[in-house]
């Protein structure tokens, strides 16, 4: 092999190198881009979750009220029945029984009243909080949405210059020629660590220091493995 062949297989080995890395690391930003996504997804979720939430309390609130008023008409026609028997007691002792109850039931619904008007109001402020919440929750949509447009439209150009790079890789590869195949076994188990560059002796992958005959060959141009790691080095 050549000089002149044997260096520009290191050249080739160098420049495959920088875009296995680059296609990685394109490959890499792909992947977080839903996630990303993903993220801004679960703060929408959440407050739609915690507005559906408070609905549930407001609308427990608003039956809580329903139930207590339905309990006070029931009082109120129970006290205009007593009063109606008040005119057909026989002795004051039955008099005094049927007042007695009313006045009981009386006070049972003060309390109702009070009850029930606690509850309105709560469920009023309950809903006025909840309108606040579902504006934030446009906001957040909105948010959301803008930022979906730009992550699609990043992904779409990423996923373009991840196609440009691998097309460049295909085409780089069968450049290697005689190396091919030890390049195709040793990337397919190291993946990107099965290339390295040696710098001052040293292999960058595993950072030992390179026998004296592996960095000979490689100044003069050889493609050559690392002792240590095993990665294809080049100068």
């Amino acid at each position: 092999m050549g000089i002149l062949r044997m260096a520009n297989l290191l050249e080739t080995l160098r420049e495959i190198q920088q875009t296995r890395l680059e296609l990685s690391d394109v490959k890499e930003q792909i992947k977080r881009m839903p996630l990303q996504l993903r993220a801004k997804q679960n703060e929408v979720d959440k407050l739609k979750a915690a507005i559906a939430a408070e609905k549930e309390v407001a609308k427990k609130m608003r039956v809580e009220a329903d139930s207590r008023e339905l309990t006070l008409k029931q009082a109120e026609s129970r006290i205009k029945d007593l009063k109606g028997k008040l005119n057909q007691a026989e002795s004051n002792k039955e008099y005094q029984v049927i007042q007695d109850e009313i006045k009981r039931i009386s006070g049972e619904n003060d309390v109702l009243q009070d009850e029930i008007l606690e509850r309105i109001t709560q469920e009023e402020e309950k809903r006025a909080e909840i309108k606040v919440s579902e504006g934030q929750l446009a906001e957040v949509e909105a948010d959301f949405a803008k930022f979906k447009e730009v992550v699609d439209y990043r992904t779409d150009k990423i996923k373009t210059q991840q196609e440009i790079l691998t097309k460049k890789l295909a085409e780089l590869e069968p450049q290697l020629g005689d190396v091919l195949g030890d390049y195709q076994r040793i990337t397919a188990v190291k993946g990107d660590h099965g290339i390295a560059e040696c710098v001052n002796g040293s292999c960058q992958n595993c950072f030992r220091e390179q026998p004296p005959q592996i960095w000979q060959e490689l100044l003069v141009g050889r493609p050559v493995k690392c002792p240590s790691c095993g990665a294809l080095l080049f100068k």
